[in-house]
């Protein structure tokens, strides 16, 4: 069992934890009105647990944040705030601007930590992450502070509070901050897991609901998250199941996927894997059985897995677990699932016809757009996950796409797909550049997981050059730079087919160059193609 998901926390439990041999170091500035040494004093336990060390920075203790004008190899910024020292002044203009100051001085993330004695919902920063101590609060209620050692300790909240705060940044908010990638599945076990009981011997009227469990299921379900069910049972009893307890917050429609019966959890879970066309990286399987999780752990490299042992630790477990928090939901996260039960559908009929058939039947369509500002955190997320079909691997921030967008000589494209069945929203991204001799060069190409098998990579693809091409006004030559990655291998073969290559080059960098693509050959006469606004006069 994992003691950083335990319910109380121990300093010495904590300290005690080995720390991990490979391990990324970063460089984190503390800008500070109290004391933040005891948080940082067992922070790093946590943060070891998504392989990385925090070295940390101090200002002095300043109520005013004056920030200096440079900080140089800082991957993050910790405005450490106690609200409660500030008296008769407007504190959210007040802090808004010092957050924009710091935000134009760095290239680091910035996340402001307050005592939350004062709400600062209000304010509203792009790309800045403003949270506070009141989930601790509803944790250790009056023991949350403790006043009579803040002359000794520095700050008002006891040391047990540093506690949970330490876990609070180092599991859920700093990794976020860090990686810029998400999980997208959770797979669940049923027995013991998602309720009390064992449905096979006990039925489904006996069955204990965990009901606060099942909530938090269905809040990650509803942020974007892929729920599947890996269990040791009847497929026509869990069903059941589903059907007949009304009680149930988790309905059988929120599952994405499935492998019930009495095969190997490791190869029931491949198959998951497999249908929702996600990496091994991406999941977090949840289990009861300590058995299981290392036989799945044994067989599929890179999972994600955690035993439980009651409903609170489950909880814990999805409220802390690093890359389940998400600083915005975006509306191609509502519509994930869907879109995913959709593929099924669509695989019966693209077996039964031809490819043109398949489209018109689909009513398929493909909406471009380029430099829409609206679009920035979507093709922020795009560019950053750790996706099969991307070329470059070159990674934006939300400040890197706004830089782009004003430059004359780049551009991104953003593709929405959809069909009669579902909406996927935005499943490409392309960035794209001019060079000085007016050739077009992809800077970096992606395209969701979500999207691939639907047979319609080349209508995307090269519909996105041509658009591109006249937008940047370049001449017949094409460079399309490539870096081989673990897991772009579809992106890979469909450059070689492109290039006419019968390798691409996999230990480097490649620039693959093309002269006179024929994009009148692009056959788009079964699929609806959808420009939106573009100015061709540049």
């Amino acid at each position: 069992m994992n003691t950083l998901f335990n319910n109380t926390l121990n300093r010495l439990n904590l300290l005690s934890i080995d720390d991990s041999i490979n391990i990324n170091e970063v460089n984190i500035y503390v800008h500070r009105n109290h004391s933040f040494e005891i948080v940082a004093s067992v922070i790093n336990k946590f943060l070891d647990f998504s392989n990385y060390k925090a070295n940390f920075i101090y200002s002095d203790y300043d109520d005013s944040f004056t920030f200096d004008n440079s900080y140089d190899n800082v991957s993050l910024h910790i405005i450490w705030i106690d609200v409660s020292r500030y008296k008769n002044i407007d504190l959210h203009s007040w802090l808004k601007d010092r957050i924009e100051y710091l935000k134009s001085v760095t290239t680091g993330e910035i996340i402001v930590y307050h005592t939350g004695d004062i709400d600062l919902s209000k304010i509203s920063i792009e790309n800045i992450l403003i949270v506070n101590s009141n989930d601790i609060k509803n944790i250790l209620s009056d023991a949350t502070f403790d006043l009579k050692k803040q002359s000794f300790s520095g700050t008002r909240y006891s040391s047990k509070a540093c506690l949970y705060i330490a876990r609070e940044l180092g599991l859920k908010y700093l990794p976020s901050l860090l990686s810029k990638t998400y999980l997208k599945c959770i797979i669940l076990d049923l027995d013991n897991t998602l309720y009390e009981g064992v449905l096979g011997e006990d039925g489904y009227n006996n069955i204990k609901l965990f009901y606060n469990l099942q909530k938090r299921v269905k809040e990650l379900k509803e942020s974007g998250f892929f729920i599947a069910i890996s269990s040791k049972n009847e497929l026509s009893d869990v069903k059941e199941m589903f059907e007949k307890r009304k009680d149930f917050i988790l309905k059988w429609d929120d599952i994405s996927a499935y492998s019930i019966g009495w095969h190997s959890k490791s190869d029931g879970i491949k198959d998951i894997i497999k249908k929702l066309n996600i990496g091994f990286d991406s999941v977090l399987f949840i289990d009861d059985n300590i058995g299981e999780i290392e036989w799945v752990k044994m067989n599929i490299s890179k999972i994600h897995c955690m035993q439980t042992i009651s409903e609170d630790y489950s909880i814990n477990i999805l409220n802390y677990y690093p890359r389940l928090y998400k600083r915005i939901i975006l509306e191609e996260d509502k519509i994930r699932t869907n879109d995913i039960k959709a593929n099924n559908e669509r695989e019966i009929l693209h077996k039964e016809m031809s490819q043109d058939e398949y489209f018109i039947r689909l009513k398929m369509k493909l909406s471009y757009e380029i430099n829409n500002h609206n679009d920035i955190d979507r093709i922020s997320e795009l560019l950053n996950k750790t996706n099969q079909f991307i070329f470059n691997y070159k990674r934006y921030s939300v400040d890197d796409i706004k830089k782009i967008m004003l430059d004359k000589n780049y551009a991104i494209l953003s593709i929405c797909l959809s069909d009669k069945l579902s909406d996927s929203g935005i499943i490409s991204i392309v960035v794209a550049s001019k060079s000085d001799d007016n050739t077009l060069i992809i800077e970096d190409l992606c395209i969701s997981c979500r999207a691939l098998g639907r047979h319609i990579e080349d209508i995307i693809i090269l519909n996105a050059f041509s658009i591109i091409k006249k937008y940047l006004n370049t001449n017949e030559v094409l460079n399309i730079l490539f870096k081989s990655g673990e897991r772009n291998n579809p992106a890979k073969k469909w450059l070689e087919v492109f290039s006419n290559s019968d390798s691409i080059c996999t230990n480097k960098n490649t620039q693959i160059t093309i002269n006179n693509i024929d994009y009148r050959n692009i056959n788009t006469d079964s699929v609806m193609i959808e420009i939106k606004d573009i100015n061709y006069e540049k």
